[in-house]
């Protein structure tokens, strides 16, 4: 039997299992009957769309509707966001002490919780974003809380470090973490110790900056602890948080921050040497004493006495890699890939010759990023040092940084970045989304300019090599030329707010208020 003596229903289930460019591969064979069933089918057209916009559908939510209704709806979801038109509004407000820190996941904003003796925090409260009768929930964790890290989505997780004194030397200070199933606050079931031990450090120490993230079995935690003159502390640690296990030795870090780029592959900031080092995972099964294979990536050489102070970086959500299914649920009909969203990195450099500071962001489209790295990084088992040229202008846009809110890092979700600028809660200012999607790239102004003429925003194409620099910033840190070949849309709010920062979910924008030092307020616009 060949392929189109098949049902048409049967050929188009098969097709939908299929890429964009491999559907146009299809088309472009020449053959009529082919074409027909394929150009005339909703149901592709629907699948199209969902990975030019970089979103999965829920299956729990989506159960039943027929294609048309699903391609409209996804449609419309996009026109909203690419228009700057929210569905509608609401406030949350917080009635207790938060600590300084957070988190925003799926449909979640989770903030540290501090005790009414003003003690150190020991709790997490959280709360969903999309509904305006939402409540907070509490998780208590017992212990004095340093961070945390989630993987909701993939296991229910929510990974929690802690710090106390040790049990056998009151001078010295136990870091462990601690994993706990989110739906239930109970130890997760999945883990065979509900607490791994990873350092313990003198009190002297002080409270470290922290990152944690949690992709399949592998759990990442960094340590940095800025008050101390060696440095020996500072170290990234990898465990298999199911059954407790040290994946490798620990590495040294010189910066907190860290993100998966796949569930195997670790991007990590390093500021000494200006570049995002790359770690290949080993498996939970080798030999834990094998050193962790680093590759570089290098940023741009920096200009004359200038040198980097701060580098972090963020991407949500991660890429998973466990067939798990988690408690976790959500009616959300549309959901970011794990595959294909941005990453986020911000840095501050400075210098002493002048005593200036510049801040600095940019962002990386995962999905082609991964897939020009990953062959290349296999053909140097031993690393490989790549300069900034091979690389950078392929992968990297850079953004103007300079007066933009820059309180929370938590303002990418899937293919969208979301900015105010930083004095928008004195005087009221619009926010703004980047669209990253090729959905978004693609659309034109019916005179095709794409000035934003018919409210699309405006389209910001890709420098021209040799070009002058976007901003001034490009020019007056860093040595060598530096231009992006990365396309964005860039929508305007026809409102102003008076924000402190905005922070982004799935299908919300979250303008945040601080009163002190702790957030204030919340307000949602839930474009879904």
């Amino acid at each position: 039997m060949l392929f189109l003596d098949l049902p048409q229903e049967l050929v188009l289930e098969s097709a939908a299992y299929l890429s964009e460019r491999d559907l146009n591969a299809l088309v472009a064979t020449g053959n009529r009957k082919l074409r027909d069933i394929l150009l005339g089918s909703v149901l592709l057209r629907y699948h199209v769309l969902l990975e030019r916009t970089g979103l999965e559908e829920n299956p729990a939510a989506m159960s039943g509707v027929v294609a048309s209704d699903r391609l409209e709806a996804l449609m419309e979801r996009e026109r909203r966001w690419l228009t700057f038109q929210p569905l509608g509004r609401h406030t949350i407000e917080l009635d207790f002490e938060s600590a300084g820190i957070y988190d925003l996941t799926g449909e979640y904003f989770l903030v540290g919780d501090v005790p009414n003796d003003n003690s150190m925090c020991t709790a997490i409260r959280y709360i969903s974003t999309i509904s305006p009768s939402a409540e907070w929930r509490r998780i208590d964790v017992g212990v004095p809380v340093i961070d945390f890290g989630m993987a909701v989505e993939e296991h229910d997780l929510i990974a929690v470090l802690t710090c106390r004194s040790s049990d056998i030397n009151s001078l010295q200070m136990r870091m462990s973490v601690k994993l706990i199933c989110f739906s239930t606050g109970n130890p997760h079931p999945l883990a065979k110790n509900a607490e791994i031990l990873l350092q313990e450090v003198p009190m002297t120490h002080g409270r470290p900056s922290a990152s944690i993230e949690v992709v399949g079995k592998t759990l990442a935690i960094s340590f940095l602890y800025w008050t101390e003159r060696d440095r020996d502390s500072d170290q990234l640690y990898l465990v298999d948080w199911q059954n407790g296990d040290i994946i490798a030795p620990p590495l040294q870090i010189y910066c907190s921050g860290l993100i998966f780029l796949t569930p195997e592959v670790l991007l990590i900031p390093n500021l000494v040497d200006a570049s995002i080092d790359v770690a290949c995972i080993p498996s939970s099964a080798s030999d834990p004493d094998t050193p962790v294979v680093i590759h570089t990536l290098r940023l741009p050489e920096l200009a004359a006495g200038h040198s980097i102070f701060t580098f972090q970086c963020r991407g949500e959500p991660n890429p998973r890699s466990s067939t798990h299914k988690s408690a976790y649920s959500t009616l959300t009909p549309f959901l970011p890939s794990p595959t294909d969203n941005l990453i986020l990195f911000t840095l501050l450099t400075g210098s002493p010759i002048t005593g200036t500071t510049t801040d600095h962001m940019f962002v990386i489209p995962r999905l082609q990023f991964a897939a020009a790295l990953l062959p290349l990084l296999g053909q140097y088992p031993d690393g490989v040092d790549i300069d900034y040229a091979s690389w950078g202008p392929y992968h990297v846009r850079w953004l103007d940084a300079q007066d933009l809110s820059k309180h929370y890092i938590t303002t990418t979700c899937g293919l969208r970045l979301v900015a105010i600028p930083h004095d928008a809660e004195t005087h009221p200012a619009e926010a703004k989304v980047l669209c990253f999607s090729p959905h978004a790239v693609a659309l034109e102004d019916s005179d095709g300019d794409g000035d934003g003429s018919l409210g699309l925003g405006t389209l910001v194409k890709p420098d021209k090599p040799g070009a002058e620099p976007a901003f001034a910033s490009l020019k007056a840190v860093w040595k060598e030329h530096v231009y992006s070949r990365v396309p964005y849309r860039e929508v305007y709010s026809a409102e102003k707010f008076a924000y402190d920062t905005v922070i982004v979910n799935n299908e919300s924008i979250i303008g945040v208020k601080f009163g002190g030092n702790n957030v204030a307020s919340l307000e949602v616009l839930h474009f879904g």
